[in-house]
């Protein structure tokens, strides 16, 4: 924990093993890096795995919701930065961009996940603006220190921070809304049209066995590695700089089911790309949607 001048001495915080141990953690980790393998590789399954993302996503904001709202008499029931860890959570299911575009618009499960992502922008106005300071989180067990909330130690409430939060929560729930109204705006004018609305997996598989090469967009495929990058550097500092304690133990089974899920998940996708050659086809490179190769 830190202090707004110095850094506290930590001391450990029971965490929540249930909501991010690191059964839970690896689980998310290698299933993130399977979806990055087939947004390059495998480009005709990343319908099915855009799903898999919003069924993970929608797990972890309920979790989130309910551990917000389930509180005692004398204790709350989550910490502050265990909501930054599902904040990071959340954000590293974007590696599941496409690595060609993005192509979701007017289709359902592109709405959904427009939609899930503007209740977590909501969720992160009112957390930064009036959450933060109201029961429905812990206090610190010196009163005088804060929870780490970035790298550096820096105060999960020092004003810098929190101020970029607090930009970043309204910018989110502002671009959130308007795509999801562009969205839906597409799916009505397609029902309109007599069309009815765009299941993912037609629209997205069917154009991409049209083309003769798989497209892969260089510039969305370094932004999935770099969102992972700092969603796992960020999670795994959190928990260390705060001292959150029992949330590393492995062998238990609310850590091995979905620790298997995800290094199977992995393992299948790496195994389907070498099994198939994948890696040695002819692909279309570009940046910025200008061709390469």
């Amino acid at each position: 924990m830190a202090n707004t001048t110095t850094t506290c001495a930590i001391q450990g915080i029971e965490g929540n093993p249930d909501f991010y141990g690191l059964g839970i953690r690896l689980g998310f980790y290698f299933h993130w890096l399977g979806t990055l393998l087939v947004t390059i590789f495998r480009q005709e399954e990343e319908a099915l795995y855009r799903v898999v993302n919003i069924h993970l996503q929608l797990a972890v904001f309920a979790c989130l919701v309910f551990l917000t709202t389930t509180t005692s008499a004398t204790a709350a029931a989550i910490h502050p930065p265990e909501v930054l860890i599902a904040f990071w959570l959340l954000l590293g299911a974007l590696s599941s961009t496409t690595g060609d575009g993005i192509t979701f618009f007017g289709t359902l499960a592109g709405t959904a996940r427009f939609c899930m992502y503007a209740a977590l922008s909501a969720y992160g106005v009112w957390f930064w603006f009036i959450g933060l300071d109201s029961t429905q989180f812990s206090t610190t067990p010196d009163p005088g220190c804060d929870y780490v909330g970035w790298f550096g130690a820096i105060p999960i409430r020092s004003p810098a921070f929190r101020g970029l939060g607090k930009a970043a929560s309204v910018i989110g729930l502002a671009v959130c809304v308007g795509l999801l109204g562009y969205s839906c705006w597409l799916m009505i004018s397609k029902a309109i049209k007599g069309g009815g609305y765009t299941p993912a997996s037609t629209s997205e598989t069917s154009k991409k066995t049209e083309r003769p090469r798989a497209k892969v967009e260089i510039t969305l495929v370094t932004l999935s590695i770099t969102v992972i990058a700092l969603s796992v550097g960020s999670i795994e500092y959190l928990i260390s700089a705060n001292g959150l304690t029992g949330v590393n133990d492995i062998f238990a089974v609310g850590q091995i089911i979905p620790l298997l899920v995800g290094a199977m998940g992995l393992a299948t996708t790496f195994f389907e790309i070498t099994w198939e050659k994948r890696v040695l086809e002819a692909r279309c490179l570009m940046i910025l949607r200008w061709h390469i190769t």
